[in-house]
């Protein structure tokens, strides 16, 4: 019952957060700020939410990403201890999901239900301002525009004009798990 639900509210928050973002490939920045990733066009455009007065300023994202380059078993492991499998891509290369054994730092070990981290990428850029994140999830700004949703254990932040999603399912309590996927996003997101 308790797996079902975390997985409903971990749904219910990836649609969220898949519809949270304008339309298109666009990164969307604080007001006043302009922000071109490496890689990107370097096409600037100003647009103006009806919201608010304040313009906000776009930038044309990056390509795809592929998740399985952006974390590696390594990074996996040294986050949560236990022996990782490889990552595995999933339907599309902006999935990858690992498989944990052994005992983790915590000192728990892992029984018959397992313990996953699946990363994900998606085009959707995450809206810092969006009431229903911001009601949903704990900010963590030391990642920059960045949520954590305790019910899915599933830290989502801002990554080449899109959002990457960092998930983990196993046998640590909640706090064990944000620490451990914040651990994760700052060892790799930054690639």
């Amino acid at each position: 019952m308790m797996l079902a639900n975390r997985v409903g509210v971990t749904m219910c928050c990836l649609v969220l957060v898949a519809g949270c973002g304008s339309a298109g490939s666009t990164k969307t920045s604080p007001p006043g700020s302009t922000s071109i990733p490496s890689g990107s066009s370097g096409q600037v455009q100003a647009s103006s939410p009806a919201t608010s007065a304040a313009p906000v300023v776009s930038v044309a994202s990056a390509a795809p990403v592929v998740a399985c380059d952006i974390v590696k078993k390594a990074d996996v492991e040294a986050a949560f201890g236990g022996t990782s499998t490889q990552g595995a891509p999933g339907k599309t290369p902006a999935y990858c999901d690992f498989t944990l054994t052994g005992t983790l730092k915590s000192g728990k070990a892992v029984e018959v239900l397992g313990a996953t981290v699946g990363v994900s990428w998606n085009s959707k850029p995450l809206d810092p301002n969006s009431k229903v994140l911001n009601a949903a999830a704990t900010k963590v700004p030391e990642l920059g525009v960045a949520f954590y949703e305790s019910l899915g254990n599933a830290l989502f932040l801002s990554y080449h004009g899109g959002a990457l999603r960092y998930q983990a399912h196993g046998p640590d309590d909640d706090q064990v798990m944000q620490a451990n996927l914040i651990a994760l996003a700052k060892a790799t997101y930054q690639r």
